[in-house]
């Protein structure tokens, strides 16, 4: 059992995408020394188009956006994260308001290029929503 001293930082979802990328660097520092940075949200987050009978599974579009993620994470191209919404159409159903996908940068902002990065929960459920989870050591 460890004390593990938290904060919570608001997420202005005015801002572009870059600007909380930068944010995470800037996070990196605390990283560096030692504290956890945590990043709570979802890949895919559309609660308007939730499929209660789709239990295990996802739409097309919602698994095509999370790969598109995955893919750019494990290779280490931030900036096709940062511009996401150039993916299009699925873009702007697993993102309809950036609240549950921006905690993403942060974390992004504060890896190194030699992080191990571990997927893990890699899934979507209810049609429109993505439990995929990032680990980076």
């Amino acid at each position: 059992n460890r004390d593990i001293p938290v904060f919570q930082i608001s997420i202005d979802a005015t801002a572009p995408p870059e600007i909380h990328y930068k944010i995470g660097q800037e996070l990196k520092s605390l990283r560096d020394q030692g504290v956890l940075l945590f990043g709570s949200g979802n890949i895919v987050h559309n609660l308007r188009m939730i499929d209660w009978n789709m239990k295990e599974s996802g739409f097309n579009w919602a698994y095509e956006f999370d790969n598109y993620i995955r893919k750019n994470i494990e290779n280490k191209n931030h900036e096709n994260i940062i511009n996401y919404s150039s993916l299009g159409e699925s873009a702007k159903l697993a993102v309809p308001t950036p609240d549950h996908f921006y905690p993403l940068f942060y974390t992004l902002g504060a890896t190194d290029t030699e992080d191990k990065i571990s997927v893990y929960n890699n899934s979507c459920t209810m049609g429109s929503l993505s439990m995929t989870s990032y680990l980076f050591e």
